[in-house]
Protein backbone atom coordinates (compact mmCIF):
# COMPACT_ATOMS: atom_id res chain seq x y z
CA UNK A 1 0.00 0.00 0.00
CA UNK A 2 1.64 3.57 -0.85
CA UNK A 3 0.98 5.21 2.07
CA UNK A 4 3.11 8.45 2.69
CA UNK A 5 2.96 10.71 6.32
CA UNK A 6 2.77 14.23 5.17
CA UNK A 7 2.20 18.09 7.06
CA UNK A 8 -0.68 20.54 6.11
CA UNK A 9 -0.63 23.61 6.71
CA UNK A 10 -3.74 25.30 7.36
CA UNK A 11 -3.58 28.91 6.14
CA UNK A 12 -7.30 29.76 7.52
CA UNK A 13 -7.19 28.25 10.76
CA UNK A 14 -3.50 29.03 10.94
CA UNK A 15 -2.60 25.37 12.45
CA UNK A 16 0.14 23.17 11.36
CA UNK A 17 -0.82 19.20 11.35
CA UNK A 18 2.45 16.37 11.88
CA UNK A 19 2.23 13.23 10.32
CA UNK A 20 -0.99 12.80 8.53
CA UNK A 21 -1.27 9.56 6.59
CA UNK A 22 -1.84 10.06 3.29
CA UNK A 23 -2.85 6.44 0.84
CA UNK A 24 -2.72 6.84 -2.68
CA UNK A 25 -4.59 3.65 -2.63
CA UNK A 26 -7.62 5.44 -1.45
CA UNK A 27 -9.09 8.02 -3.38
CA UNK A 28 -8.36 11.73 -2.94
CA UNK A 29 -11.75 12.24 -1.33
CA UNK A 30 -11.01 9.91 1.39
CA UNK A 31 -7.93 12.23 2.25
CA UNK A 32 -10.56 15.43 2.19
CA UNK A 33 -12.50 13.57 4.88
CA UNK A 34 -9.25 12.84 6.99
CA UNK A 35 -8.97 16.66 6.39
CA UNK A 36 -12.58 17.71 7.50
CA UNK A 37 -12.41 15.33 10.44
CA UNK A 38 -8.85 17.64 11.85
CA UNK A 39 -9.72 20.88 10.81
CA UNK A 40 -13.33 21.15 10.33
CA UNK A 41 -13.29 22.40 6.67
CA UNK A 42 -15.96 20.64 4.77
CA UNK A 43 -14.23 18.61 1.65
CA UNK A 44 -16.43 20.78 -0.98
CA UNK A 45 -14.63 24.12 0.60
CA UNK A 46 -11.05 22.64 0.85
CA UNK A 47 -8.51 23.77 -1.46
CA UNK A 48 -5.52 21.54 -0.55
CA UNK A 49 -2.35 22.23 -3.19
CA UNK A 50 1.36 20.99 -3.14
CA UNK A 51 4.06 22.90 -4.76
CA UNK A 52 1.21 25.20 -6.33
CA UNK A 53 -0.36 22.28 -7.92
CA UNK A 54 -4.30 21.35 -6.67
CA UNK A 55 -4.85 18.50 -5.39
CA UNK A 56 -8.63 17.01 -7.40
CA UNK A 57 -11.42 15.67 -6.35
CA UNK A 58 -12.60 12.42 -7.06
CA UNK A 59 -11.80 8.73 -7.11
CA UNK A 60 -7.92 8.62 -8.34
CA UNK A 61 -5.12 11.25 -7.59
CA UNK A 62 -3.77 13.05 -10.65
CA UNK A 63 -0.06 12.10 -12.11
CA UNK A 64 1.47 15.27 -11.32
CA UNK A 65 0.41 15.14 -7.53
CA UNK A 66 1.47 11.40 -7.18
CA UNK A 67 4.75 12.73 -8.55
CA UNK A 68 5.25 15.40 -6.09
CA UNK A 69 4.09 13.32 -3.08
CA UNK A 70 6.75 12.31 -0.72
CA UNK A 71 7.37 11.55 3.37
CA UNK A 72 6.65 14.73 5.28
CA UNK A 73 5.99 16.93 2.49
CA UNK A 74 3.93 19.79 3.17
CA UNK A 75 0.60 20.56 1.69
CA UNK A 76 -1.32 23.52 1.91
CA UNK A 77 -5.19 23.92 3.12
CA UNK A 78 -7.34 27.12 2.09
CA UNK A 79 -11.12 26.90 3.24
CA UNK A 80 -13.33 28.30 6.25
CA UNK A 81 -14.47 25.23 9.02
CA UNK A 82 -18.16 25.50 9.38
CA UNK A 83 -19.59 27.74 11.71
CA UNK A 84 -21.11 26.46 14.87
CA UNK A 85 -24.48 27.07 14.71
CA UNK A 86 -26.84 28.01 17.62
CA UNK A 87 -29.98 25.86 18.88
CA UNK A 88 -33.22 28.14 18.06
CA UNK A 89 -35.30 28.68 20.50
CA UNK A 90 -38.81 27.42 20.41
CA UNK A 91 -41.62 26.94 22.40
CA UNK A 92 -42.92 24.44 24.10
CA UNK A 93 -44.81 21.82 21.95
CA UNK A 94 -47.27 18.99 23.60
CA UNK A 95 -46.32 15.61 21.78
CA UNK A 96 -50.75 15.04 20.56
CA UNK A 97 -49.95 18.37 18.89
CA UNK A 98 -47.11 17.17 16.93
CA UNK A 99 -47.24 16.02 13.33
CA UNK A 100 -44.94 12.68 12.48
CA UNK A 101 -41.98 14.62 11.38
CA UNK A 102 -42.33 16.34 14.62
CA UNK A 103 -42.80 13.66 16.56
CA UNK A 104 -39.74 11.63 15.01
CA UNK A 105 -37.32 14.69 16.08
CA UNK A 106 -39.48 14.48 19.72
CA UNK A 107 -38.27 10.65 19.51
CA UNK A 108 -34.90 11.19 19.04
CA UNK A 109 -34.96 9.55 15.32
CA UNK A 110 -31.76 8.10 14.06
CA UNK A 111 -29.51 10.05 11.83
CA UNK A 112 -29.48 8.05 8.47
CA UNK A 113 -25.99 7.13 6.92
CA UNK A 114 -25.44 7.48 3.17
CA UNK A 115 -24.76 4.50 0.78
CA UNK A 116 -21.74 4.45 -0.70
CA UNK A 117 -21.79 1.64 -3.02
CA UNK A 118 -23.45 -1.81 -1.43
CA UNK A 119 -22.26 -0.28 2.15
CA UNK A 120 -26.14 -1.07 3.11
CA UNK A 121 -24.75 -4.20 5.53
CA UNK A 122 -22.22 -1.76 6.93
CA UNK A 123 -24.86 1.05 8.04
CA UNK A 124 -27.59 -1.28 8.66
CA UNK A 125 -24.86 -3.00 11.14
CA UNK A 126 -24.24 0.57 12.74
CA UNK A 127 -27.73 1.39 13.50
CA UNK A 128 -28.58 -1.89 15.47
CA UNK A 129 -25.22 -1.20 17.17
CA UNK A 130 -26.21 2.13 18.67
CA UNK A 131 -29.43 0.71 20.07
CA UNK A 132 -26.78 -0.34 22.77
CA UNK A 133 -26.29 3.53 24.72
CA UNK A 134 -23.22 1.62 27.26
CA UNK A 135 -21.39 0.48 23.66
CA UNK A 136 -22.53 3.77 22.13
CA UNK A 137 -20.54 5.13 24.98
CA UNK A 138 -17.62 2.95 25.07
CA UNK A 139 -16.88 3.39 21.62
CA UNK A 140 -17.38 6.99 21.46
CA UNK A 141 -14.81 7.60 23.84
CA UNK A 142 -12.41 4.91 22.96
CA UNK A 143 -8.63 5.50 22.43
CA UNK A 144 -6.15 3.81 21.17
CA UNK A 145 -3.79 1.86 22.95
CA UNK A 146 -0.42 3.50 22.02
CA UNK A 147 1.36 0.45 23.06
CA UNK A 148 -0.80 -1.39 20.53
CA UNK A 149 1.15 -2.13 17.19
CA UNK A 150 -1.54 -0.80 15.42
CA UNK A 151 -1.71 2.21 13.81
CA UNK A 152 -4.34 4.80 13.75
CA UNK A 153 -4.81 3.89 10.00
CA UNK A 154 -5.73 0.18 10.88
CA UNK A 155 -7.18 0.39 14.28
CA UNK A 156 -10.87 0.15 13.05
CA UNK A 157 -12.68 1.20 16.47
CA UNK A 158 -10.60 4.50 16.18
CA UNK A 159 -12.08 4.99 12.66
CA UNK A 160 -15.88 3.79 14.45
CA UNK A 161 -14.94 6.09 17.46
CA UNK A 162 -14.64 8.85 14.95
CA UNK A 163 -18.25 7.98 13.13
CA UNK A 164 -20.00 7.84 16.43
CA UNK A 165 -18.42 11.49 17.57
CA UNK A 166 -19.62 12.98 14.02
CA UNK A 167 -22.81 10.39 13.88
CA UNK A 168 -25.63 13.61 15.36
CA UNK A 169 -24.30 16.14 13.59
CA UNK A 170 -25.02 17.46 9.70
CA UNK A 171 -25.11 14.97 6.78
CA UNK A 172 -21.58 16.92 5.45
CA UNK A 173 -19.90 15.99 8.93
CA UNK A 174 -21.19 12.09 8.57
CA UNK A 175 -20.30 11.42 4.75
CA UNK A 176 -16.54 12.22 5.76
CA UNK A 177 -16.33 10.48 9.08
CA UNK A 178 -18.29 7.09 7.19
CA UNK A 179 -15.79 7.02 4.22
CA UNK A 180 -12.89 7.11 6.05
CA UNK A 181 -14.57 4.20 8.56
CA UNK A 182 -15.37 2.14 5.11
CA UNK A 183 -12.06 2.75 3.91
CA UNK A 184 -10.48 1.68 7.06
CA UNK A 185 -13.12 -1.13 6.88
CA UNK A 186 -11.19 -2.56 3.88
CA UNK A 187 -7.55 -2.14 5.35
CA UNK A 188 -8.92 -4.15 8.16
CA UNK A 189 -10.44 -7.10 6.60
CA UNK A 190 -9.14 -7.02 2.74
CA UNK A 191 -12.31 -9.22 2.07
CA UNK A 192 -15.13 -6.54 2.42
CA UNK A 193 -12.97 -4.63 -0.34
CA UNK A 194 -13.71 -7.33 -3.42
CA UNK A 195 -14.96 -5.63 -6.55
CA UNK A 196 -16.74 -6.97 -8.80
CA UNK A 197 -16.62 -6.82 -12.84
CA UNK A 198 -17.45 -3.35 -13.33
CA UNK A 199 -15.22 -2.16 -10.57
CA UNK A 200 -17.51 -1.46 -7.72
CA UNK A 201 -17.59 -2.70 -4.08
CA UNK A 202 -19.84 -5.99 -3.70
CA UNK A 203 -22.34 -6.61 -1.80
CA UNK A 204 -21.50 -8.19 1.46
CA UNK A 205 -23.59 -10.03 4.26
CA UNK A 206 -24.55 -8.54 7.14
CA UNK A 207 -23.82 -11.06 10.01
CA UNK A 208 -19.85 -11.47 9.08
CA UNK A 209 -19.61 -8.35 9.45
CA UNK A 210 -21.30 -7.90 12.73
CA UNK A 211 -19.14 -10.93 13.78
CA UNK A 212 -16.18 -9.28 12.74
CA UNK A 213 -16.79 -5.42 14.49
CA UNK A 214 -17.85 -7.14 17.33
CA UNK A 215 -14.67 -9.38 17.48
CA UNK A 216 -12.76 -6.38 17.80
CA UNK A 217 -14.83 -4.60 19.70
CA UNK A 218 -14.32 -7.26 22.29
CA UNK A 219 -10.84 -7.33 22.29
CA UNK A 220 -10.09 -3.88 22.34
CA UNK A 221 -13.01 -1.90 24.42
CA UNK A 222 -12.12 -1.58 28.08
CA UNK A 223 -14.34 -2.21 31.03
CA UNK A 224 -14.99 1.42 32.26
CA UNK A 225 -12.87 2.50 35.51
CA UNK A 226 -10.11 -0.55 34.63
CA UNK A 227 -7.57 -1.73 32.11
CA UNK A 228 -9.66 -4.99 31.46
CA UNK A 229 -10.69 -5.52 27.95
CA UNK A 230 -13.97 -7.52 28.69
CA UNK A 231 -16.63 -5.19 28.37
CA UNK A 232 -18.37 -6.20 24.56
CA UNK A 233 -17.92 -9.96 26.34
CA UNK A 234 -19.80 -8.59 29.14
CA UNK A 235 -22.55 -7.04 27.41
CA UNK A 236 -23.14 -9.33 24.62
CA UNK A 237 -21.67 -13.17 25.20
CA UNK A 238 -23.92 -16.16 26.20
CA UNK A 239 -22.08 -18.97 27.90
CA UNK A 240 -23.11 -22.87 26.86
CA UNK A 241 -22.46 -26.00 28.67
CA UNK A 242 -22.73 -28.45 27.15
CA UNK A 243 -22.43 -32.62 27.47
CA UNK A 244 -20.95 -34.83 24.29
CA UNK A 245 -22.01 -38.17 25.12
CA UNK A 246 -21.62 -41.09 22.15
CA UNK A 247 -24.58 -42.56 20.77
CA UNK A 248 -22.64 -46.43 19.84
CA UNK A 249 -21.01 -47.05 23.52
CA UNK A 250 -21.45 -46.17 26.92
CA UNK A 251 -17.77 -47.08 27.32
CA UNK A 252 -16.77 -43.64 25.64
CA UNK A 253 -16.34 -40.75 28.68
CA UNK A 254 -19.03 -38.39 28.21
CA UNK A 255 -17.42 -34.47 27.70
CA UNK A 256 -18.48 -31.35 29.73
CA UNK A 257 -17.18 -27.95 28.24
CA UNK A 258 -18.09 -24.48 28.38
CA UNK A 259 -18.41 -22.10 25.31
CA UNK A 260 -18.95 -18.72 24.79
CA UNK A 261 -21.26 -17.32 21.83
CA UNK A 262 -21.91 -13.76 20.77
CA UNK A 263 -25.10 -14.72 19.06
CA UNK A 264 -27.70 -17.12 19.15
CA UNK A 265 -28.64 -19.06 16.23
CA UNK A 266 -31.93 -19.66 14.81
CA UNK A 267 -31.61 -22.56 12.18
CA UNK A 268 -34.50 -22.65 9.91
CA UNK A 269 -36.10 -25.85 8.45
CA UNK A 270 -39.17 -26.96 7.01
CA UNK A 271 -40.50 -27.69 10.51
CA UNK A 272 -39.51 -24.26 12.13
CA UNK A 273 -42.16 -22.01 12.32
CA UNK A 274 -41.02 -19.54 15.75
CA UNK A 275 -37.44 -18.21 16.19
CA UNK A 276 -37.74 -20.12 20.03
CA UNK A 277 -38.22 -23.39 18.71
CA UNK A 278 -35.62 -22.64 16.13
CA UNK A 279 -33.24 -22.03 19.45
CA UNK A 280 -33.81 -25.34 20.99
CA UNK A 281 -33.93 -27.57 18.26
CA UNK A 282 -29.93 -26.27 17.92
CA UNK A 283 -29.28 -27.33 21.59
CA UNK A 284 -29.85 -30.96 21.21
CA UNK A 285 -27.90 -31.69 18.20
CA UNK A 286 -26.40 -34.92 16.50
CA UNK A 287 -22.70 -34.67 15.49
CA UNK A 288 -20.43 -36.94 13.27
CA UNK A 289 -16.85 -37.36 15.07
CA UNK A 290 -14.00 -40.02 16.07
CA UNK A 291 -14.73 -42.16 19.27
CA UNK A 292 -10.95 -42.85 21.07
CA UNK A 293 -12.82 -45.79 22.55
CA UNK A 294 -13.93 -47.45 18.93
CA UNK A 295 -11.24 -46.26 17.03
CA UNK A 296 -13.44 -45.18 14.62
CA UNK A 297 -16.04 -42.32 13.56
CA UNK A 298 -19.25 -42.41 15.62
CA UNK A 299 -22.41 -40.57 16.74
CA UNK A 300 -22.51 -38.10 19.24
CA UNK A 301 -25.36 -36.04 20.91
CA UNK A 302 -24.08 -33.04 21.88
CA UNK A 303 -26.76 -31.17 24.45
CA UNK A 304 -26.17 -27.70 25.82
CA UNK A 305 -28.34 -25.35 28.60
CA UNK A 306 -27.56 -21.35 28.88
CA UNK A 307 -25.72 -20.90 31.98
CA UNK A 308 -24.88 -17.31 31.45
CA UNK A 309 -27.28 -14.33 29.60
CA UNK A 310 -26.23 -11.14 28.79
CA UNK A 311 -28.23 -7.47 28.92
CA UNK A 312 -27.78 -7.36 25.51
CA UNK A 313 -29.17 -10.64 23.36
CA UNK A 314 -28.72 -10.88 19.60
CA UNK A 315 -30.19 -14.03 17.43
CA UNK A 316 -29.11 -14.77 14.12
CA UNK A 317 -31.98 -16.32 11.59
CA UNK A 318 -29.95 -18.96 9.68
CA UNK A 319 -31.61 -17.96 6.10
CA UNK A 320 -28.42 -18.74 4.25
CA UNK A 321 -27.00 -21.94 2.68
CA UNK A 322 -24.48 -22.37 0.19
CA UNK A 323 -25.92 -24.16 -3.13
CA UNK A 324 -23.09 -25.91 -5.06
CA UNK A 325 -24.35 -26.23 -8.18
CA UNK A 326 -25.38 -22.20 -8.29
CA UNK A 327 -22.26 -20.95 -6.56
CA UNK A 328 -24.03 -18.40 -3.87
CA UNK A 329 -25.33 -18.85 -0.63
CA UNK A 330 -29.30 -19.41 -1.44
CA UNK A 331 -31.71 -17.59 0.79
CA UNK A 332 -34.42 -19.70 2.96
CA UNK A 333 -37.45 -17.72 2.55
CA UNK A 334 -39.83 -19.48 5.47
CA UNK A 335 -42.14 -17.20 7.78
CA UNK A 336 -39.95 -17.78 11.14
CA UNK A 337 -42.34 -14.97 13.81
CA UNK A 338 -40.42 -13.89 16.47
CA UNK A 339 -41.43 -11.91 19.24
CA UNK A 340 -41.76 -8.55 21.08
CA UNK A 341 -41.06 -10.14 24.07
CA UNK A 342 -38.73 -13.29 24.03
CA UNK A 343 -38.07 -15.36 27.13
CA UNK A 344 -35.35 -18.19 27.50
CA UNK A 345 -35.76 -18.90 30.78
CA UNK A 346 -36.70 -22.91 29.91
CA UNK A 347 -33.43 -22.78 28.02
CA UNK A 348 -30.76 -22.46 30.98
CA UNK A 349 -29.32 -24.40 33.36
CA UNK A 350 -31.24 -25.46 36.77
CA UNK A 351 -28.00 -23.03 38.54
CA UNK A 352 -29.08 -20.19 36.48
CA UNK A 353 -32.73 -20.46 36.72
CA UNK A 354 -32.46 -20.37 40.50
CA UNK A 355 -30.67 -16.77 40.24
CA UNK A 356 -33.41 -15.57 38.01
CA UNK A 357 -36.79 -16.12 39.87
CA UNK A 358 -36.66 -13.10 42.45
CA UNK A 359 -36.19 -10.56 39.44
CA UNK A 360 -39.27 -12.98 37.20
CA UNK A 361 -41.31 -12.58 40.51
CA UNK A 362 -40.76 -8.87 39.96
CA UNK A 363 -41.87 -8.91 36.32
CA UNK A 364 -44.60 -11.15 36.74
CA UNK A 365 -46.17 -8.72 39.44
CA UNK A 366 -45.24 -5.56 37.24
CA UNK A 367 -47.28 -7.21 34.58
CA UNK A 368 -50.18 -8.17 36.24
CA UNK A 369 -50.54 -4.52 37.83
CA UNK A 370 -50.45 -2.71 34.40
CA UNK A 371 -52.70 -5.05 33.17
CA UNK A 372 -55.42 -4.52 35.87
CA UNK A 373 -54.32 -0.61 35.13
CA UNK A 374 -55.89 -1.28 31.57
CA UNK A 375 -58.69 -2.98 32.50
CA UNK A 376 -60.13 -0.65 34.69
CA UNK A 377 -59.22 2.08 32.62
CA UNK A 378 -61.55 0.33 29.89
CA UNK A 379 -63.83 -0.22 31.94
CA UNK A 380 -64.17 3.65 32.89
CA UNK A 381 -63.76 4.69 29.22
CA UNK A 382 -60.98 6.31 29.67
CA UNK A 383 -58.07 7.27 26.96
CA UNK A 384 -54.87 4.11 27.00
CA UNK A 385 -51.54 5.74 27.06
CA UNK A 386 -50.12 5.38 23.74
CA UNK A 387 -46.25 7.46 24.22
CA UNK A 388 -44.92 5.99 27.26
CA UNK A 389 -41.96 6.47 26.00
CA UNK A 390 -41.92 9.98 26.13
CA UNK A 391 -42.24 9.09 29.86
CA UNK A 392 -38.41 9.15 31.75
CA UNK A 393 -38.60 5.59 33.69
CA UNK A 394 -36.44 4.20 35.76
CA UNK A 395 -35.47 0.58 36.34
CA UNK A 396 -33.96 -2.02 38.90
CA UNK A 397 -30.76 -3.20 38.36
CA UNK A 398 -30.58 -5.39 35.70
CA UNK A 399 -27.70 -7.66 36.01
CA UNK A 400 -26.77 -10.56 38.66
CA UNK A 401 -24.67 -9.41 41.88
CA UNK A 402 -21.71 -10.90 40.52
CA UNK A 403 -22.56 -10.33 37.04
CA UNK A 404 -23.67 -6.91 36.83
CA UNK A 405 -24.05 -6.59 32.74
CA UNK A 406 -26.04 -9.80 33.02
CA UNK A 407 -29.62 -10.67 32.19
CA UNK A 408 -31.21 -11.56 35.76
CA UNK A 409 -34.73 -12.03 34.24
CA UNK A 410 -34.07 -14.46 30.82
CA UNK A 411 -36.90 -11.93 29.62
CA UNK A 412 -35.84 -9.72 26.60
CA UNK A 413 -37.72 -7.27 24.68
CA UNK A 414 -37.08 -6.63 21.05
CA UNK A 415 -34.83 -3.41 20.62
CA UNK A 416 -33.77 -3.72 16.73
CA UNK A 417 -34.26 -5.96 13.79
CA UNK A 418 -31.68 -5.78 10.77
CA UNK A 419 -33.37 -7.46 7.25
CA UNK A 420 -32.46 -8.73 4.48
CA UNK A 421 -34.79 -8.24 1.19
CA UNK A 422 -33.32 -10.77 -1.72
CA UNK A 423 -32.43 -14.20 -3.10
CA UNK A 424 -29.02 -14.17 -1.53
CA UNK A 425 -26.23 -13.08 -0.08
CA UNK A 426 -24.13 -11.49 -1.98
CA UNK A 427 -27.15 -9.14 -3.65
CA UNK A 428 -30.27 -7.54 -2.44
CA UNK A 429 -30.45 -4.73 0.00
CA UNK A 430 -30.03 -4.76 4.41
CA UNK A 431 -32.16 -1.85 6.19
CA UNK A 432 -31.91 -1.53 10.17
CA UNK A 433 -35.37 -1.13 11.93
CA UNK A 434 -34.79 0.48 15.54
CA UNK A 435 -37.72 0.65 18.50
CA UNK A 436 -37.56 4.10 20.05
CA UNK A 437 -41.10 3.62 22.27
CA UNK A 438 -43.68 1.24 22.76
CA UNK A 439 -45.17 1.28 19.26
CA UNK A 440 -42.53 3.38 18.15
CA UNK A 441 -40.20 2.15 15.45
CA UNK A 442 -37.73 3.65 12.79
CA UNK A 443 -37.18 2.29 9.27
CA UNK A 444 -33.46 3.18 9.04
CA UNK A 445 -33.20 2.49 4.63
CA UNK A 446 -29.46 4.25 4.64
CA UNK A 447 -29.98 7.57 4.52
CA UNK A 448 -33.54 7.24 4.47
CA UNK A 449 -35.18 7.79 7.96
CA UNK A 450 -39.36 6.91 8.31
CA UNK A 451 -41.33 5.94 11.49
CA UNK A 452 -43.13 2.62 11.48
CA UNK A 453 -45.12 0.34 14.65
CA UNK A 454 -45.06 -2.87 15.88
CA UNK A 455 -47.44 -3.79 13.03
CA UNK A 456 -44.66 -3.30 10.31
CA UNK A 457 -42.07 -4.61 12.78
CA UNK A 458 -43.71 -7.89 13.11
CA UNK A 459 -44.65 -8.53 8.90
CA UNK A 460 -40.29 -8.80 8.90
CA UNK A 461 -41.05 -12.55 9.49
CA UNK A 462 -40.52 -13.96 6.16
CA UNK A 463 -42.27 -15.85 3.95
CA UNK A 464 -41.65 -13.69 0.58
CA UNK A 465 -39.86 -11.13 -1.26
CA UNK A 466 -40.64 -8.20 1.23
CA UNK A 467 -37.44 -7.51 3.71
CA UNK A 468 -37.27 -9.97 6.43
CA UNK A 469 -35.67 -10.28 9.74
CA UNK A 470 -31.86 -11.81 9.89
CA UNK A 471 -30.56 -10.64 12.48
CA UNK A 472 -32.78 -9.85 16.26
CA UNK A 473 -31.30 -7.33 18.88
CA UNK A 474 -33.11 -8.01 22.20
CA UNK A 475 -32.43 -6.05 25.96
CA UNK A 476 -32.90 -7.95 29.17
CA UNK A 477 -36.29 -6.86 30.85
CA UNK A 478 -35.44 -4.91 34.14
CA UNK A 479 -38.47 -4.51 36.85
CA UNK A 480 -39.66 -0.69 36.96
CA UNK A 481 -38.99 1.40 40.17
CA UNK A 482 -41.90 1.84 42.44
CA UNK A 483 -42.02 5.23 44.06
CA UNK A 484 -42.00 4.44 47.78
CA UNK A 485 -43.53 7.54 50.65
CA UNK A 486 -41.88 7.87 53.45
Amino acid sequence: MATKSVNIKWTNGKSTFKNVSLSLDEPPDVFKAQIFALTSVPPERQKVMLKGKLVNDGECWNDSIKALLKDNCTLMLMGSADEVIEEPNEKVKFLEDMNESERAQAFDAPMGLKNLGNTCYLNATIQCLKTIPELDKAINEYTRDTNSSLSDETDIVQHMSLLYQNFNMTEEARIPALYIFIAGVHRWQPRFSEKDDHGGFMQQDANEFYLELLSELRNKVKTPGSESRTYVKKLMAIELESTTKCLETDDEPVKTEKENELQLSCFINQSISHIYSGIKNKMTETIHKRSETLGRDSDFQKSSLISRLPGYLCVQLVRFSYKQNKGVNAKQLRDVKFPMELDLYDLCTPELQGKLEATRTLLKDEDDRKALEVKAKKAKGEPMDTWEGSQEVQYEQSGLPDDPFSSNSAKYELISVLTHQGRNSSSGHYIAWVKKADDYWFKCDDDKISAVTNDEILKLSGGGDWHMAYLLFYKTRSPEKVATSN
